[in-house]
Order: C-alpha cells, then sequence, then structure tokens
C-alpha cells in the first residue's frame, strides 16, 4: 500500500508542476504580444489643408518613417492608397471629412498587421510624399492631366 501511495503522490507532484508550467506559459503570451504591439508605429493624427492650388495633407506617426510607404492610384473613381506595414491606427477616426480643392475624404482602415491610408479625391492628382520626423507630407498637385 505504501509503494502507491508513493506513486500517487509523485504523480500528483508532476501533475502540479505540469499545470504551474503550462499556467506561467499561459501569462508569458499575453505579455510578449504586448511588447510586440508596443513596437508597432501607429497613426496618430490626420490634418489637411489647401494652399494656392496645392492640397497638403499631414500624417503624424508615433515613430518616425524609415522610408515612405507603398502607395498607389485608382482613377475611378479617383483615389490615392498608401499602406503603412505594421502601424495601427491611434488616430480615434476610420475617416475624416474635408471637402479641399483637391481633397473629399481620408478613409484608414487596419487590418491583417498594416494600416491603409485612402485619399477619396475629387479629381486625379498628382501627389508627392515627403517625410519630415514622425510626420509624413503628401501633396495633391492639381490634375493629372495638367
Amino acid at each position: 500500500m505504501k509503494f502507491d501511495q508513493r506513486r500517487l503522490h509523485s504523480n500528483w507532484v508532476a501533475v502540479r508542476r505540469l499545470l504551474l508550467l503550462v499556467g506561467l506559459a499561459g501569462l508569458s503570451v499575453p505579455v510578449l504580444a504586448a511588447d510586440e504591439d508596443s513596437s508597432r508605429n501607429a497613426i496618430e493624427k490626420l490634418e489637411a489643408s489647401s494652399i494656392s492650388g496645392q492640397t497638403l495633407v499631414k500624417v503624424t506617426l508615433r515613430e518616425p518613417l524609415s522610408a515612405a510607404p507603398a502607395s498607389f492610384t485608382v482613377s475611378s473613381p479617383p483615389r490615392i492608397a498608401f499602406d503603412f506595414l505594421a502601424t495601427d491606427n491611434a488616430s480615434g477616426a476610420n475617416s475624416q471629412q474635408y471637402s479641399l480643392a483637391e481633397l473629399q475624404s481620408v478613409n484608414v482602415v487596419q487590418a491583417g498587421g498594416r494600416t491603409r491610408l485612402v485619399l477619396n479625391l475629387n479629381r486625379s492628382s498628382r501627389y508627392e510624399t515627403r517625410i519630415d520626423g514622425k510626420s509624413l507630407y503628401i501633396s495633391l498637385v492639381g490634375s493629372s492631366a495638367d
């Protein structure tokens, strides 16, 4: 009988250790996920204005960009999209209306580890980007037919 009690006790100790390890491993996963999220960049603020026939969009981020994000244009309806990899939307809005000469509105959509910024235009426009510190400036210059 003593042999069975030792074996039972030994098994119980092994099960407790296993449960403790599983529990600690479960606790470490959220901590690792939180560390990963804190290393992601974020779009914090969007601003737009028109000056002398040029529309300027300012995108303020949590951290500086090393390069301008990948972008593409759509002609019908006229849009310009920018893909920010490993970036969250911390602006507090998914859509902002502007009604400027070139710019109707901006949509910010976060999905699949990236955030897409879409400029909804009044007409097709040429654009240029410039990075200055934590800001990305997007200049919309007249019609692309100019």
